[in-house]
């Protein structure tokens, strides 16, 4: 229907101090300029650029729209789109499509050769923004049609992708016709007769930006209540002077979960407790909209699926919100090979409900609501793809044939029936090619390939193209998922969040401000490291997590390595079934008199293990908890050495704690050092954060550190020590300069008999401190140790290391800290026109000796030439 086109809205020149945009189309009703400051960054409107003498175009550029100001590693850009494509409309409101992006830098263009690491940055993030996103220029693409017409509140910035790069513009009062919102996820329409009424139909998903991701990076829900591959799909419907609108959802389950590997086994990442608030915050904000929300879970009952299923059931049941309901449908079972109609049964069994939720609709003659939307399908199966595509395509039809009866389009068919009849009528055939499309696209930016089922809705029935296409869609997923998706998501959130290197200066200020802002309690964090060499050790209450009354601790860290053998044939994986053992034991010691800690995460990497628990009644106090593993054994491909790495937030203090395993040997001490940069170097890469940039963060574990002595003379000053009874503070290499270490006033760790002496058959076998805790925290945060000590617990050839400290977790003034930022924001613009003021005066000061002196050389040039 509509054909690829260039607007030539906006004509942009790029000078070498400044960047001019002048609009060119007069429906957008701007009279004024656009002038961007390439070295502050400032933006004015003026009536007319002013001229400056000797200033040279390097560069003019047309573009349809702009998108907003993106902070690179070198430089800022100026986002706009140079290519789109007329999709849909909907009354006045029209949709673009984009088709290709344009980078234009503040203060130079990218040479390939000279700047490659920005210019494949910005490449990659050109190649992304050129597919599946869309704007619109006379209203805001993400809001839904009821919202607008009832003046709803929300501007739905959840699904505008370029609300970070318009803020700048923002911030400078500038008019808002310069700039669009963008929407990710798919818009079509198409236009057919039914019956003996034209319809026109229009169909756009708009896909969430927040947990936005590839499939195996992003799962389950996060601590602000938003999932992964959230989508909102509204069907628009123009008949007979009306224009009716239904919007339903698609999310992954809202749960932490996660799913790793090539098996794909699905993992509970957080206990229930800890799931509570955002499971709440998702339907709140859901309720916002429609009171009633009718949750269809596609997943199967017994399948690996069954274990997310339970999870959502149970908390679903033992949170009940007014309103929200559970409905389980085996989508597999029923539609075994592909039979979907086996479907359609649950799906009218719902029409009642259906007919309840109702629609929004609008008479466009006079602009009279004649109703409005009172609920809402919310629809999942485990990636929320081929499954609830095909669901959704199947409820919309039908919700589609309720709504005609109800505004009296007769067309005597029963529109659910046929839908895979290819010769029952054309608005049946362009309506399975618009879902099918729907599909393809959410598919692609969630896994990077078509619906497995989009043959099969595009012409209603299994096909030998369709068998080909699905199992070559099946296999490009596993080869995204290995391969590209880790790339992909870096690239996505190097969009959204920025290229982070340094610390920003308003950063820097609230850091130094904290304390004017915040709130401060204290907390005891204990801490335990221990090489447990392949044993199973239990009754740990007696000594290693016995917590005497002054010392019981808020919080507990504990990391193990080493809670399996290294046999070459488990080098890559991890038993679940250890793991849960020393879950057991631990849970047992620490809950002798009742359950006071429970187990707030785990993250394992083959024989490491990490598990932070909490006091029962602090647990609520836990948010934002990320996990991550770093692989160094077998230069990164094998997991026999490496880290796993757990952050998380106790109000608004973030605590990393990192988990080591390092290299061993006496001679491998660079190798150690090598590894502990590649850990902090990979660790959170994917949150653009640093793992060390936490208020407190907790480097510990076998570090397989070694004294710089030889064996005689250590084991003289261990004998030393034993018959003096005094401390002794060992030499070991120190990891990092930025982390602190107590005193250590204990005996060697490593390596240990089992009648409790050292090892020394071989004369470079050196009794060394190997199990270490180290600690960093940032410029304000305060902490104080209790104690850093060795526990004489023998079941390994490694003793246990503990160390209890009191930190200072804060609660953010949200009040205080904005005011701050506007006063700060003030003082920046205020210092900023200052410099800018004497920069422009020193400009004249120049300028006018300059002409001085050329005036006085003419002079002296006549003169001479007179006397001459």
């Amino acid at each position: 229907m509509f054909k690829s086109q260039f607007l030539n809205n906006f004509t942009i020149l790029r000078l070498a101090q400044r960047i001019i945009i002048n609009a060119n189309e007069p429906s957008l009703g701007l009279q004024t300029v656009l002038i961007i400051d390439n070295q502050t960054g400032n933006i004015f409107e003026q009536q007319e650029a002013p001229q400056i003498e000797g200033e040279v175009c390097l560069e003019e550029i047309q573009a349809s729209s702009i998108l907003g100001i993106y902070q690179g590693q070198l430089q800022k850009y100026l986002i706009v789109c140079k290519k789109c494509e007329l999709v849909a409309q909907v009354l006045k409101q029209k949709y673009y499509r984009i088709q290709s992006v344009g980078f234009i830098g503040f203060q130079f263009c990218l040479d390939k050769k000279m700047y490659q690491d920005e210019y494949g940055q910005m490449q990659s993030i050109k190649e992304y923004l050129s597919n599946h996103f869309y704007f619109s220029y006379n209203g805001n693409p993400a809001q839904p049609l009821q919202s607008y017409y009832t003046n709803n509140y929300r501007d739905f910035s959840e699904f505008l992708w370029n609300n970070h790069l318009t803020n700048k513009f923002q911030d400078y009062d500038i008019q808002p016709q310069w700039y669009c919102k963008m929407i990710q996820g798919y818009v079509g329409q198409f236009q057919s007769k039914l019956g003996n009424e034209q319809i026109k139909y229009i169909l756009i998903s708009r896909k969430c930006r927040y947990q936005s991701g590839t499939r195996f990076h992003h799962r389950g829900i996060n601590d602000d209540g938003y999932v992964a591959n959230y989508v909102a799909t509204e069907f628009i419907v123009m008949v007979k002077g009306f224009c009716i609108s239904h919007v339903i959802y698609r999310g992954s389950v809202p749960t932490f979960w996660k799913q790793k590997g090539i098996t794909g086994q699905v993992k509970i990442t957080r206990n229930e407790q800890l799931c509570v608030h955002a499971y709440l915050k998702h339907f709140n904000d859901l309720q916002e909209c429609y009171k009633n929300i009718s949750c269809i879970n596609l997943m199967g009952e017994n399948t690996s699926e069954s274990t997310l299923n339970e999870a959502f059931k149970s908390i679903v049941e033992k949170n009940q919100i007014d309103g929200v309901i559970l409905v389980r449908i085996d989508f597999h079972k029923i539609c075994k090979n592909e039979k979907f109609k086996q479907i359609d049964n649950y799906i009218r069994g719902s029409d009642d409900k259906s007919i309840e939720f109702d629609c929004f609709a609008l008479n466009t003659v006079n602009q009279q609501i004649m109703s409005l939307q009172q609920g809402s399908y919310r629809v999942n199966c485990l990636d929320c793809l081929d499954r609830t595509n095909a669901y959704q395509s199947r409820l919309c039809l039908r919700i589609t044939d309720l709504l005609l009866v109800k505004y009296q389009v007769n067309h005597d068919l029963d529109l659910l029936y046929m839908i895979e009849d290819t010769k029952a009528c054309e608005f049946l055939n362009q309506y399975r090619v618009i879902w099918a499309e729907n599909g393809d696209a959410i598919s692609q930016l969630y896994c990077g390939t078509n619906a497995t089922t989009s043959e099969f809705t595009k012409k209603g029935k299994t096909t030998f193209k369709g068998f080909f296409t699905h199992n070559l869609a099946s296999i490009g997923r596993l080869f995204n998922q290995t391969f590209i998706d880790s790339t992909k998501n870096q690239i996505i959130e190097s969009y959204l969040h920025g290229i982070q290197n340094q610390r920003s200066s308003l950063q820097i200020y609230l850091q130094s401000q904290v304390k004017s802002y915040c709130k401060f309690q204290k907390f005891k964090l204990f801490a335990l490291t221990w090489n447990v060499n392949g044993n199973l050790i239990l009754n740990l209450q007696k000594d290693v997590l016995e917590f005497h009354q002054d010392y019981i601790p808020d919080f507990i860290v504990i990391s193990l390595q080493e809670i399996q053998q290294y046999k070459a044939h488990k080098i890559i994986g991890q038993n679940q079934d250890i793991v849960n053992e020393w879950i057991k034991s631990i849970e047992s010691s620490i809950n002798m008199n009742g359950k006071q800690f429970c187990l707030v995460q785990q993250e394992n990497l083959v024989g490491m293990l990490i598990l932070i628990y909490s006091k029962v009644s602090l647990v609520q106090l836990i948010n934002k908890i990320s996990t991550d593993r770093i692989k160094t054994g077998l230069e990164g491909h094998s997991g026999n050495k490496g880290a796993c790495l757990i952050r998380f937030q106790i109000k608004d203090s973030q605590i990393a704690v990192c988990n080591c395993h390092l290299a061993s040997g006496y001679s491998k001490n660079k190798r150690r050092m090598e590894s502990l940069e590649e850990i902090h170097e990979k660790a959170f890469k994917n949150q653009m954060k640093p793992l060390d940039s936490s208020d407190y963060t907790l480097l510990m574990g076998d570090m397989n550190f070694r004294l710089n002595s030889n064996q005689a003379t250590t084991l003289d000053l261990i004998e030393q020590q034993k018959q003096a009874e005094q401390s002794y503070e060992a030499k070991a290499k120190y990891p990092l300069q930025e982390y602190q270490e107590a005193c250590i006033t204990f005996l060697p760790t490593y390596k240990l008999n089992a009648n409790h002496t050292y090892q020394t058959k071989k004369q470079e076998q050196i009794p060394s401190y190997c199990d270490r805790i180290f600690i960093k925290t940032n410029e304000q945060a305060l902490i104080k140790q209790l104690f850093y000590k060795s526990i004489e617990r023998f079941d390994s050839d490694h003793l246990p290391v503990t160390a209890m400290f009191i930190i200072d977790v804060k609660t953010i003034d949200k009040e205080k800290e904005a005011n701050l930022i506007k006063e700060f924001t003030q003082k920046s613009n205020q210092l900023e026109e200052e410099e800018n003021t004497i920069e422009e005066q020193q400009k004249q000061e120049k300028s006018a000796t300059q002409k001085s002196e050329n005036k006085k050389g003419i002079f002296q040039q006549f003169k001479d030439k007179f006397l001459k």
